[in-house]
């Protein structure tokens, strides 16, 4: 009897057990499998944010260095970004297999025991939560690493639209001022698209500092220094050279950053270009001393120049002769009373090499020129030569006469000008200032018969009267060869040292000399017209 009392009792047991395992898989289970779903999900959530701290903010990422062609490293968003991504899935993922083997091993050391037969249910619930949970997690983690991978594709899609957007603003920019590049040293005078910008910390060149992979605004170079990408930003302070190979010379720090015109002086050996162009400088140096024009010198070689010729003109010193045949530009920025302005690049070449076609050709910068002056020394005319025959004996070394024809000067520079810019025969745009210079010797400023009355442009009968006497003394054919070419001819007269040089020691005063600028910049946009007037008033 008490034997069946006994397995009556066990088997009541057991079929209690097993209503209240019932009861729990139709009542509690579902809540204990989401718990446990939102708990492993939690627990992968909480392993994957750890493992972004531990990469992006306590310096256990990915270790970056210089990549690519350029001595620098790539933004954060076009290399480092996807490396730490790689390191965040993967540690994570150790995280969450060392998490799950905690979790397994746990459930083993409580149901894999000698009372499994009575804990078996449970046991079969865990591992069944273990597997839900597993799976589940196995989902956020994929969620998660694909959300983050996304947003670093997002970003790195927003930092290259920007970089596109801001290197094409600045040079729509460059476009909409008239700007472009061009190496002013001598030898190569070439267009550039983009100098190489030396690092002021560790001289590495850099290729193509614009707005990239490397960085939109700034990039990092090899050594750490942060370098801008853009004008705005100061890149054009950076040390710059040449890109060209030939050439690989420093460039001006102020290429690039406003509009630039292209002047060469053109003339015969003695023609007096360089005391033209100082005079010109000298002139425009009193102006902005007035306030009429702002005037400055990027270069300290220019400046220095300049200083030492004005000296020379101070003291009534004659200027040495350009002693190289091809001379680096001499750049000066320039701007009228309403502060519209360019960089100038004024080329003073050697009158020898316009003795030598094929070295003429070297010479780019007539592939771009804005303007040309044209400078005419009377004395190289043979009528006039006759006429003061008596007077040049015993002058020829105050006056030093161009010993070239200036239609055997122009016939050299228009072929070489055909040849480079490949605009056939007519050119329309380039203003052309043929300049009869040396006129304060004897009476030729007299005998050009130069109205005292002048329009507000500084032009008035000038022109007319200067092309007349050329005619009149053998130039017809050079008048008309220039007229032929050209469609915006004027002609000038001018005295860069304002007398002859007789050594007295008397300052130099020069006349004239800004109109033929003058009116070449005017169709610029560039208005020295009163300052010029003002000038050559103040000259008498």
């Amino acid at each position: 009897m008490q034997v069946v009392v006994a397995v009556v009792l066990v088997g009541l047991a057991i079929y209690l057990y097993y209503l209240s395992i019932k009861w729990f898989f139709i009542n509690l289970a579902p809540f204990i499998f989401g718990a446990g779903a939102v708990f492993m999900s939690g627990a992968v959530l909480v392993n994957y944010l750890r493992a972004m701290s531990g990469t992006l903010f306590t310096g256990g990422g990915w270790a970056d260095s210089p990549d690519g062609p350029e001595p620098a490293f790539r933004q954060y968003f076009f290399r480092k970004a996807f490396q730490d991504y790689a390191c965040i899935v993967r540690d994570s993922y150790k995280a969450n297999i060392g998490a799950a083997e905690r979790v397994i091993k746990l459930g083993t050391k409580l149901f894999l025991n000698p009372a499994w037969l009575a804990t078996w249910p449970l046991g079969v619930t865990f591992y069944a939560i273990v597997a839900t949970g597993a799976v589940v997690a196995g989902c956020a983690y994929v969620a998660f690493g694909t959300v983050h991978l996304l947003l670093v594709i997002l970003f790195c899609a927003v930092a290259l639209a920007a970089a596109v957007f801001f290197r094409v603003l600045e040079y729509g920019s460059m476009i909409w001022r008239r700007i472009f590049l061009v190496c002013p040293n001598s030898g190569c005078y070439r267009r550039i698209s983009l100098p190489i910008y030396l690092c002021p910390n560790c001289g590495a060149e850099h290729e193509r500092l614009v707005p990239g992979t490397y960085g939109t605004f700034r990039r990092r170079c090899q050594c750490g220094q942060k370098l801008p990408t853009l004008f705005l930003f100061g890149r054009n302070k950076l040390p710059a050279i040449c890109p060209h190979e030939a050439c690989r010379r420093p460039l001006s720090a102020a290429v690039g950053t406003k509009r630039n015109l292209h002047v060469p002086v053109v003339g015969g050996p003695a023609a007096g270009k360089t005391s033209f162009l100082m005079a010109n400088m000298v002139e425009l140096h009193g102006c902005a001393a007035n306030g009429e024009v702002s005037l400055s010198f990027p270069e300290t070689k220019d400046e220095k120049l300049f200083d030492a010729c004005r000296r020379a003109f101070g003291s009534g010193t004659v200027l040495r002769k350009t002693a190289e045949f091809s001379p680096d530009a001499f750049l000066v920025n320039l701007a009228d009373g309403r502060g519209k302005g360019a960089l100038l690049y004024v080329y003073d070449a050697a009158g020898e090499l316009y003795q030598d076609t094929e070295v003429l050709r070297g010479h780019e910068y007539y592939s771009y020129t804005h303007a040309i002056l044209f400078l005419v020394d009377p004395f190289s005319l043979q009528r006039v030569q006759i006429d003061y025959q008596s007077s040049l004996r015993g002058a020829s070394d105050a006056i030093k006469p161009c010993a070239e024809r200036p239609q055997d000067i122009y016939d050299r520079m228009i072929g070489t000008l055909r040849e480079s810019s490949k605009m056939g025969r007519r050119f329309k745009n380039q203003p052309v200032a043929v300049v009869v210079t040396k006129v304060d010797a004897f009476d030729l400023a007299s005998k050009m018969r130069v109205a005292t009355s002048r329009r507000r442009d500084g032009t008035g009968q000038e022109s007319q009267s200067v092309r007349q006497w050329l005619m009149d003394h053998g130039e017809g054919n050079l008048v008309r060869s220039i007229e032929h070419d050209f469609k915006n001819v004027r002609y000038f007269c001018c005295s860069a040292l304002g007398r002859m040089p007789d050594g007295n020691g008397a300052p130099f005063r020069p006349a004239g000399v800004l109109d033929p600028l003058s009116w070449a910049l005017d169709g610029y946009g560039i208005a020295l017209a009163d300052a010029a007037q003002r000038r050559r008033l103040g000259a008498r």
